[in-house]
Parts: C-alpha cells; structure tokens; sequence
C-alpha cells in the first residue's frame, strides 16, 4: 500500500526545485515528507535546515506519523490569504498515505519533548484514498509550541490538534477548519484544539470554522494559563461546551451561528447531561473556590443566532418529545464564579441578527434534515445521515489520485449593521479576513484591543448578574435603541475622516437647547479630551479633534470612543487614531 499510494502521488506532482536559502529547502513532492525532512542532517547529526518550502499546486505525502523533537517549519508560498485565494492553481496540499495492513487513516505529526512545529500557507487534509478520517490529526506529548497561520484543516474525526504537554504554547491564526466529526450520529467529536494538561498559552484570532465539534476543549481547570479568543467565524457547531475556568480567559468579538444546533433531549450517549444542555459547561466552582485569584474572564461581544428554520422544528417539539434547544450559560456553576469573583465578567452579548452572507457555507435544510434524522430511534436513522458538511476540499479518485477543489465554495462577508461595527474594537464580529482593511485596523491596535478587554473582566459595567438574566442586544433593542436617540432629539454622526491622522471632526444636531457635554475616552474608559461642556441652542454643529488630550500632548494611535451627552441621553462611536 506504502508503495502504491506514493506511485500515486508522484504520478501528479513535478520535480522539486533546488535548495532555495541556507536555512531552507524546498521539499520533493516524490518523496515522502518524514523521508526528507528526518533524513536531512549534518554528519554531527545536528539539523541541516528548519525550514521546509512547498510548491503551489503541489501534494506532498506523509508516511505515517512522524515524530519531532526539534523546530519544524512548513511553509508554502504566500497567497494573500487562504479567502481570497483566487490564483490559478491551488495552495499546496499534504495528505497522509492509509495504513497498509488496515487502510485506517494515520496522525501526521507528534510533538516529542522539545519539539516545535509552525505551519504555514498550505492544506492539510485527515482524508486518506481509503475514505477514512484520521482520528487526532496532530499530538504533543511533551512539545514546547505548535502555531498554524494560513493554513485550511479538512476532514478529520476527533481533534486537528492534541496537547498532552504541560506549559505549551499555542497560536493558531488565519486558518480555515472544514468538516471535523465526519458523517456519523457522534456529536463529540471534530474539535480544532484539546489540551489534557494545562498549556502555557492559546491564541486563536480571525480564523473561521465550519461544520465542527468545538474550537477548544479542555480538561481544566487551567489556573496557569493565558486564553485568548478573539474575532473568529464559527459556524454550525453540533457542540460548544465552553469550559472558562482558566488564568485568564478572553473571548470576544467572535459569532456562533447554529451553535449547538441539534439541542439536546432523551436518546443521548449521556441523558440530559449538562455538557449537552448549555453552551458553557463543566465549569465546576466547588473545587477552586480558594483559588479564585487563579481565575480570570471576560466573554462579550460576541454574537449568537439559530437560524429560523431550526427554532422552527423546534417549535414542532411537544413536551413528550423532551427534545430542547441548549441554553447558553445562566447555570449555578458559572453563576457562583460571576458572583463571587470580581474579575470574572460575562459582558453584553447580541442575539439573533441574521448577518446576510455573500454566499453562506452551508443549506440550513440539510441542517434540520440531519436534527431530524439524529432526534430518531436508533434503528430508524438513515445511513448515511443527511449530509449538511462542505463538499470537500481535498478528494481522491477512484484510482486513488489525490485532487484538490479549489477555491473555497462560500463567501462569508455580510451586510448586517449591527455586526459590521458591533465588535469591541468597532469592528466587525468574526474573522476580519472576511474584511482585510478592518483586519489591518486590527493589527495595528491589537494591543490596545486585548488591555482593554483585560480592564473588562474588573469593569465591565453591561454583564450577567444572575438572578437577572444575560444582557443580550438584540434586533428588537437595537431598534428600540434607535428610536431613543433619534433624530428628533439629538443625533451624533460618525467622524470624517475614520481612520484619521491627526484631525478629524465630528458633528452632531441638537432639535432644543440643552447643556451638551462631548467627551474623547480610550478604551480603558480614560477621558482623553473634552470638546464641548457648555449649554448650546438647537442646531447643527461641528467640532474638530486634533490628536492632542486635555494636557496639549499628543494621544497614541488607537480607537477612541467619542461620548455625546445631553441632559440624561448619551450616545457613543469609535474612531481610530492612526500614527
């Protein structure tokens, strides 16, 4: 099998080109990967490079799983990012070759202790020519850092990537997740990341995720380690189950749509578990109640929906049925961190804006057809069940030849007005490479962004307090919002230009004489800058900022919230300062 399935693959590749640097060396697509890359050493046994080139519109094959224990660097060409890539050809791809004797399909690559490994611009796909998923497509059992930018992971069972290496550090951005759990009634499986043990870090920025388990998973608590969740698409996940019982645990500006789709009810493997029922769970208080000062969080401004045609089956459900629709997170475990830790927040979140997709990634009626199919006995499920997954990205022939349909098959910029800007940046929610101007934004004040929601988890002002129930905007408050500032009273424009550097105005109407306060704040909530505290007629008025705080000395670049305020009435907007 080992022999065909490589004759296959060279079959459809070229020549590799020569060395290209000192440091690197483009790899042999006639050639297995672990042959090259373990076999590419210096007569003292040190590395002869760290860095390893893919060619566009290339396969490359794996082996089986190979072991590191060194820093591992896989790279392909630089493509502008994986959503716009429009070029002729398509991105590299690596596969694995099936298990000769079983034709299971085989992990990529393990983590030893030591080991590194960074990924770059290319496709990685769990589907092997037997039509068989690998179950956890990459592990670390004692590995120092794993980071994936650019990258597309397709078609794997149970997890992309598994820790079991305490302290490890995590990046994973830029990179598209498709089709994880396979096409079966398993509702476990097909997560992006697991930790066992507690990592150093997890990052996970502007990535977006279609038809998966969850985007983290984890046996914590993690009371030593940094989670960062920020600006990323999440779409049709059969299962969440958040835990938020870590160090520190940011989450914002993300959007979940047909999250936990199926619900929950009578015929699961464990019945009526809370791990079923909530988007956050396992979130148990009682055994670090004495180590609060362990644990931080911040989760808000994120947006939420279920599509109309999946509450409308639900709807069909009768209370003999016992088949619900999840809740989000107002159970007592995440209730007693809320109440008794003074840096556990659980912000303003939005509710059911349906965000106008250019082209959605998915046909919400296979989505119900699948619930329907899954709420059935046993014995009465169709097999296969209905097919709700991306077609794939990364198939084989009948022959066993390996092909890649490219580009993606969705567009998922959208038009919705309250996501466009409703992140707590400004921004749009989910991942701004669906926006790479407001990306560049982004990255310009990253830092910014992350102190302020870290001031969040001690002052945030909008949260959960239960015996209240959550703060979530929704399409009727929002509205209703609208109503309340109208232009009848007082209207507050958005500042031209946005971005700016260093002047900008920013106008405003008042329908009556009032005492009108306009006040600059970064996002800290630190004023920066009045403009205007005085008593002013009914009329139009326009104000100028320069950059400059009430001191005289020039502000650093950023976004800033501008703050009109009349009588008991505000109105807020963002700006970014560029330098």
């Amino acid at each position: 099998m080992k022999k065909v399935s490589l004759y296959l693959v060279v079959l459809c590749l070229a020549v590799a080109a020569p060395i290209i640097a000192q440091n690197e060396l483009i790899l042999d697509p006639n050639d297995y990967i672990n042959n090259q890359i373990l076999g590419d050493t210096l007569a003292d046994g040190s590395r002869a490079h760290s860095v390893y080139k893919l060619e566009r519109s290339k396969f490359y094959a794996l082996d089986g799983r190979m072991d590191i224990k060194f820093k591992l660097e896989i790279v392909g060409p630089d493509n502008g990012g994986m959503l716009h890539d429009t070029a002729e050809g398509h991105p590299p791809v690596i596969v694995n070759t099936p298990d000769a004797a079983t034709g299971a399909a085989r992990p990529s690559f393990q983590l030893l202790a030591g080991g590194e490994l960074i990924l770059k611009n290319f496709i990685m796909s769990g589907l092997v020519s037997t039509g068989l998923m690998v179950g956890d497509m990459m592990t670390s059992n004692g590995g120092k850092r794993f980071e994936a930018h650019n990258m597309v992971f397709c078609d794997w069972e149970e997890r992309i990537f598994r820790s079991r290496s305490t302290g490890i550090d995590v990046k994973i951005t830029d990179c598209v997740y498709l089709n994880g759990g396979g096409l079966d009634y398993g509702v476990f499986d097909g997560m992006s990341t697991r930790f066992d043990v507690t990592g150093n870090s997890f990052i996970l920025e502007n990535n977006t995720m279609v038809n998966v388990g969850r985007e983290i998973c984890n046996a914590g608590p993690f009371l030593k380690m940094k989670t960062t969740i920020l600006h990323n698409s999440f779409i049709n996940m059969i299962k969440c189950a958040h835990e938020m019982r870590h160090y520190e645990f940011i989450s914002a500006n993300n959007y979940w749509l047909n999250w936990e789709f199926i619900g929950y009810g009578p015929n699961q493997i464990r019945t009526n578990d809370i791990y079923q029922m909530h988007f956050t769970t396992y979130n148990d208080y009682l055994p670090i109640k004495d180590k609060l000062d362990s644990v931080s969080c911040y989760f808000g401004q994120n947006g939420f929906i279920i599509e109309d045609k999946i509450n409308a089956w639900f709807a069909t459900k009768t209370p003999q049925d016992s088949i619900h629709q999840s809740g989000y997170w107002e159970i007592a475990a995440v209730d007693s961190f809320v109440l008794n830790d003074t840096n556990y927040k659980i912000g303003t979140n939005y509710l059911n804006f349906h965000p106008q997709f250019v082209k959605p990634a998915h046909n919400t009626d296979l989505l119900v057809a699948f619930t329907e199919a899954y709420w059935k006995p046993p014995a009465q499920q169709p097999l296969p069940p209905p097919d709700y997954r991306v077609p794939y990205i990364v198939n084989f022939t009948a022959e066993g030849v390996p092909v890649c349909n490219w580009p993606l098959p969705f567009d998922l910029r959208y038009s919705n007005e309250k996501w466009l800007t409703g992140g707590s940046d400004g921004l749009p929610l989910g991942d701004l490479n669906w926006f790479p101007d407001k990306k560049a934004i982004y990255l310009a004040n990253r830092d910014q962004i992350i102190a302020a929601l870290k001031d969040s988890m001690v002052n945030a002002k909008a949260i959960y307090k239960p015996p209240a129930r959550t703060p979530f905007i929704t399409p009727t408050t929002f509205v209703a919002d609208k109503k309340r500032t109208s232009p009848n009273e007082f209207n507050l424009a958005q500042n031209y230009p946005n971005p700016f550097n260093p002047l900008t105005n920013i106008s405003y109407r008042l329908s009556k004489a009032d005492h009108v306060s306009l006040v600059i704040y970064n996002l800290l909530g630190q004023e920066m800058r009045t403009l205007v505290d005085a008593k002013q007629t009914a009329g139009s008025y326009s104000v100028k900022w320069d950059g400059l705080d009430n001191s005289g000395r020039p502000v650093s670049g950023g976004v800033y919230l501008y703050r009109l305020k009349i009588a008991d009435r505000t109105m807020s907007k963002k700006m970014l300062l560029m330098k």
